[in-house]
């Protein structure tokens, strides 16, 4: 584990971190990649000061994690971690949909401001760094326009939060702000993409873990979300606890040396 810290680290990009991780991961082999990720992701938003925040980093993006492992790799990790009673790890590879979905068709795909403008151009007023139109332009319903938004540096913490607490919405536009790096390590960005019924459950679940206790026993007493979001939420919520003694906190560091 030290060894797979002290790596991360001196990784500055956290999606070249994820991609580093994957690797690691990938070399494990499934079983004891299900087990080492099981006792990461128990584990991760404890130890704020034990130097972990290079492994958070990799696994907050979890988008870019899932794609470096391949469709195979999951699907393997999956089924050991379902036979061994991984959890959290089957919640970081779930690809369950929205508990509410926006019908596309029902919703408007641009503002009525640029009703006839073509998505090229629309895309290119998201990139330019004036506040002009940004505001309206977050209420657009294509993911590529809202990528571009989401670059932009006028765009600021409040009008992503908005964007990512609307309802109804894309659901591919809230997974966009989930792919943003900028704005993913947001730790309020988290928990309002987890608040959203139209938040993919491939999405808010791997979000549960990064939640501080308080949050999650919210999410688990919060009307109008998806049961298994709740269900799990409160699973954590009653998990969390402080290590108890220094050697439990070394036991887990040490556990699996001679694979890193």
């Amino acid at each position: 584990m030290r060894d797979l810290i002290g790596s991360l680290s001196r990784i500055s990009d956290r999606r070249m971190r994820a991609l580093a991780l994957a690797h690691r991961l990938a070399a494990m082999g499934e079983e004891r990649a299900a087990l080492f990720l099981e006792g990461i992701l128990r584990n991760v938003g404890r130890w704020e000061g034990q130097g972990m925040r290079p492994v958070r980093d990799a696994l907050v993006d979890f988008l870019a994690l899932r794609e470096r492992l391949g469709r195979g790799m999951i699907e393997r990790i999956r089924r050991v971690s379902e036979a061994m009673g991984c959890v959290q790890v089957l919640d970081l590879f779930n690809d369950g949909d929205a508990y509410r979905n926006a019908q596309e068709e029902d919703l408007p795909m641009t503002p009525p401001e640029f009703k006839g403008v073509t998505l090229g151009a629309r895309k290119a007023m998201a990139r330019q760094p004036t506040s002009k139109w940004l505001e309206r332009l977050l209420q657009d319903q294509d993911p590529s326009v809202i990528r571009n938004l989401l670059l932009n540096p006028r765009v600021t913490e409040a009008e992503v939060l908005k964007l990512a607490s609307r309802t109804p919405v894309s659901a591919r536009v809230l997974e966009e702000v989930a792919r943003s790096q900028r704005w993913i390590s947001r730790y309020r960005v988290k928990k309002a993409l987890v608040l959203n019924p139209y938040t993919p459950l491939g999405t808010s679940l791997p979000l549960l873990g990064f939640l501080m206790s308080q949050d999650l026993l919210f999410v688990s007493q919060r009307d109008g979300l998806s049961p298994t979001l709740r269900s799990r939420a409160r699973r954590l919520w009653e998990e969390r606890r402080p290590l108890r003694t220094s050697e439990e906190r070394a036991s887990f560091f040490m556990a699996d040396g001679d694979i890193m």
